[in-house]
């Protein structure tokens, strides 16, 4: 592009020069060759500058195409709802969670449950803010009376104040009896601030058992390149469990 218009440039110049040496005896032949040229140039030159406009244009549209929107964003959460009721009878819902959107979250759950004849059991709301993208997590509601049917409502946000450490964590379990020994260790280079790791054991793709704990130290964190183990208890027979760890900066 700058080689073309460097070129123009020149033949206009070339092309002014000539009209003022018309009088010395430039021939016709050769001035209509150098006009040619010149608007040959000026076509490549609009080309270009089309196929510029074009590139610009398709560089905004794929933009776009990363640009947040909510009902795109709570589309692309895949969810899988598990129903347990406890040594005390009372019931829970969890909803594990799995961001498979391109951007970090504030997300919050609104949840209504009904009885076998439509009346209303329970109206409830979650937050989980520092969603970070493909990580998971999962969400847990005590509830009052064991529900018939179940609604709930999703709406997000992009995550603008927390830093998600998510993907900074890793952990490691060993089964022993009657629990799972975890332990975390944050692999980032700064601390990770109230990490949390729920747990659900499972018999059978049933949930039998849920707890939960925070891996943190007295600052309530995670200190770069340190590890945090603890146990988490089942006293039911579970063949595979569902580990989530939350977290933020």
């Amino acid at each position: 592009m700058k080689k073309i218009t460097l070129y123009l440039i020149l033949l206009c110049f070339s092309t002014s020069s000539l009209f003022g040496c018309v009088s010395q005896g430039v021939s016709k032949a050769q001035y209509d060759k150098v006009v040619a040229e010149r608007d040959s140039l000026l076509k490549q030159l609009g080309q270009s500058v089309n196929n510029t406009i074009e590139d610009n244009n398709e560089i905004s549209e794929s933009k776009s195409k990363f640009e947040f929107d909510e009902a795109t964003v709570i589309s692309q959460l895949e969810i899988k709802e598990y129903q347990y009721t406890d040594s005390l009878n009372s019931p829970w819902l969890f909803l594990v969670i799995k961001n498979n959107s391109e951007f970090n979250l504030d997300i919050n759950i609104d949840l209504k449950t009904f009885g076998s004849n439509g009346n209303l059991l329970a109206a409830k709301s979650e937050d989980q803010e520092a969603f970070e993208s493909k990580s998971e997590i999962i969400v847990s509601f005590l509830l009052d009376e064991k529900p018939s049917k179940i609604e709930y409502n999703i709406s997000a946000e992009e995550e603008d104040f927390y830093q998600c450490v998510a993907s900074e964590l890793s952990y490691k379990s060993n089964s022993a009896k009657d629990k799972e020994i975890i332990s975390v260790t944050n692999n980032g280079n700064e601390s990770a601030d109230f990490v949390q790791g729920d747990i659900l054991f499972l018999k059978n793709g049933v949930v039998v058992d849920y707890s939960y704990t925070y891996f943190s130290d007295d600052d309530f964190e995670i200190k770069p390149g340190k590890t945090i183990s603890k146990e988490l208890t089942c006293y039911e027979n579970y063949d595979s469990f569902i580990f989530c760890l939350t977290g933020r900066r």
